[in-house]
């Protein structure tokens, strides 16, 4: 059937029932809120340490708060579902390894595990708490709180192109390393386009600047991943617009090609095929910047005793392969795996395989949030993907916010499908 308007809900400002769309105005309280909440898992680690300030024990106390103030949100004050249930059987899981390896040893590992993988239980019960009435407003905050880091880390990157070196392997730029840019330019387009859709827009001179400025970043900075990522991520949504190949593109598919390529990389060493493409055009070595030698190792590491629940936290800069100390296995299911071993890994392919039974480019306006998850796979063929943008992409997946757009010319009073 149709779509029919709703009456009004007098008492509110929102309507309160389930089948209504959320509406394109804000109520900034709630902006605000999820804006403060957002901030501390987004912390420019470049700009910090620029003035030289000791900000770990000040951003610990910040994701704590904000950690806590979401478990009530998401926990108690709605009820969970089975995909909030699992991200928090993850971190769980993952705080279980690392007592086991550690017990009540190095303290600061607990806390290392806490900045690794209370994120993904954030995000996942922040967007279960935003998706009925307040996902208008979360987007809003997603996007100026990761809209602004973008357009600072933008003039870093343009007015210091070699970024600022701090005694490591590689400069960091005003938000951090250059291949975490990623995390700040992919939200905010995907929150813009989305923004957009909600309001009836095809497009807004404000997505095409996030969109650029996002592209200066990666090609002045070079970061080979996420050039290739966001191209990815340009051309899905170009095909997602093309009848006959729509249809194919959705969550499996895009998962199934992840796993291709990383049986292609890993076992068959396709690379070295490609060896004159990804030495003279991208400036890369068939190891990739010695990742190789880091999956090779991460997966002598798994020996019985580690397989079922792996390290923990404990593998956090303890990766000492080919004479370099690594902090992550570069690769996001190499590092879920020696992290919380299989039992981390199945619980994982679960929140991942739900998100992705719900994103299908036929359904109106779901295109931009799976373009965004093919574009954080490609990340996750190189990188651990423990950041708070990976986990919020997949809660934008399952809940299906973004599939919800406010019809233009219905005022206030948004919509109901029947």
């Amino acid at each position: 059937m149709g779509e029919t308007l709703a009456r009004p809900n007098m008492r509110s400002r929102r309507p309160s029932a389930p089948g209504y769309v959320n509406r394109p105005c804000a109520d900034w309280r709630y902006v605000l809120m999820f804006a403060l909440l957002l901030i501390p898992f987004y912390p420019p680690t470049g700009f910090f340490n620029v003035l030289g300030l000791d900000y770990s024990s000040v951003l610990l106390g910040l994701q704590i708060f904000a950690a806590i103030v979401t478990l009530f949100l998401g926990a108690v004050r709605k009820r969970l579902d089975i995909f909030s249930g699992i991200a928090l059987a993850i971190v769980a899981v993952m705080f279980l390894s690392t007592f086991l390896n550690e017990g009540f040893g190095r303290g600061w590992i607990y806390v290392q595990c806490f900045l690794d993988w209370m994120p993904l239980a954030v995000a996942v019960l922040i967007v279960g708490y935003a998706r009925q009435r307040h996902m208008t407003d979360f987007l809003i905050a997603l996007l100026a709180v990761t809209g602004f880091l973008s357009i600072c880390n933008t003039v870093s990157i343009l007015a210091f192109p070699d970024g600022f070196n701090f005694g490591g392997r590689e400069p960091f730029n005003f938000f951090g390393h250059k291949n975490s840019s990623i995390d700040i330019v992919l939200p905010s387009i995907v929150c813009s386009l989305l923004l957009d859709r909600r309001k009836g827009r095809r497009l807004s001179a404000r997505s095409v600047m996030f969109a650029a400025i996002g592209c200066v970043q990666f090609l002045v900075s070079y970061s080979a991943t996420s050039v290739i990522a966001i191209l990815f991520f340009f051309i899905l949504l170009a095909l997602c617009r093309l009848p006959r190949i729509a249809s194919l593109v959705n969550g499996f598919s895009l998962l199934g090609g992840y796993a291709v390529t990383v049986v292609l990389l890993m076992v068959v060493k396709v690379q070295e095929l490609f060896a004159p493409i990804l030495v003279g055009v991208l400036g890369k070595t068939t190891t990739f910047t010695l990742r190789t030698f880091v999956w090779e190792g991460v997966l002598s590491m798994m020996a019985p005793g580690h397989l079922l629940l792996g390290y923990g936290a404990s593998v956090r800069f303890a990766l000492f392969f080919n004479d370099y100390l690594y902090n992550n296995a570069h690769n996001f299911f190499l590092h879920v795996l020696v992290s919380g071993g299989l039992i981390g890994v199945v619980l994982y392919c679960i929140l991942i395989l739900l998100a992705a039974s719900k994103m299908v480019s036929a359904r109106v306006g779901s295109t931009v949030v799976l373009s965004a998850f093919g574009c954080l796979l490609v990340v996750g063929l190189m990188e651990s993907l423990i950041t708070i943008t990976w986990p919020l992409v997949l809660a934008l997946g399952y809940y299906g916010v973004e599939g919800e757009r406010y019809v233009a010319g219905h005022g206030d009073h948004g919509t109901v499908r029947n």
